[in-house]
């Protein structure tokens, strides 16, 4: 009896372990740290990709009535934080992925480009 409640024991405490170590991994691959990093703080978000920072003006919209309102990010202006050179080497490709990235997190929002990424984007 007692070798039996030993490997009830033993077993609960493996699917703990293996439940903490697929929680790690999945994390671990799904963060947007890596590419993207993203604070937000008021209604500033606050981006890093690829060693850049810029800041991101958020306007607010409520959607829904009464109690299942909830706030989300209609428009984000995006501007950098720094001199235009960190940007040395960047293409189209690179705003369209943090572009992306973004409206995953946020894809309600309307994102929107000041300079000089506005330039980088519009240029053929």
């Amino acid at each position: 009896m007692n070798s039996l409640l030993v490997l009830f024991i033993l077993l609960a405490l493996g699917c703990i372990a293996y439940s903490v170590w697929i929680y790690v991994r999945k994390r671990a691959t799904h963060t947007f740290s890596d590419i993207l990093g993203i604070q937000k703080e008021d209604d500033h978000l606050y981006l890093k990709y690829k060693g850049v920072s810029f800041i991101g003006d958020c306007l607010f919209d409520g959607i829904g009535h009464g109690s299942e309102r909830r706030f989300v990010i209609k428009s984000v202006t995006i501007r950098l934080n720094g001199h235009p050179s960190q940007m040395t080497g960047w293409t189209k490709n690179d705003l369209y992925d943090m572009e992306r990235q973004l409206l995953t997190q946020f894809p309600e929002s309307n994102i929107t480009w000041e300079e000089p990424m506005k330039t980088l984007i519009t240029e053929e």
